[in-house]
């Protein structure tokens, strides 16, 4: 399966100290069906300048 860059709907929470958790995302498969993906488990973050914008980068694992 080839990895291409592709938008994604994502739902988090926000700590009172500013930290985010992302809960679940939704992403369009082949068939054009949108599928709705509850997230596990938060491996990692990092934070990173991406074209002047700050943004931060999660691992994640998920169920299907």
């Amino acid at each position: 399966m080839e990895a291409k860059p592709s938008a994604v709907d994502v739902i988090s929470v926000c700590s009172a100290n500013g930290d985010i958790r992302p809960l679940r995302f939704r992403i369009e498969d082949e068939a054009h069906q949108l599928l709705r993906v509850d997230i596990d488990e938060v491996i990692s973050s990092r934070e990173i300048q991406y074209a002047g914008i700050e943004a931060q980068i999660f691992l994640c694992r998920a169920t299907v």
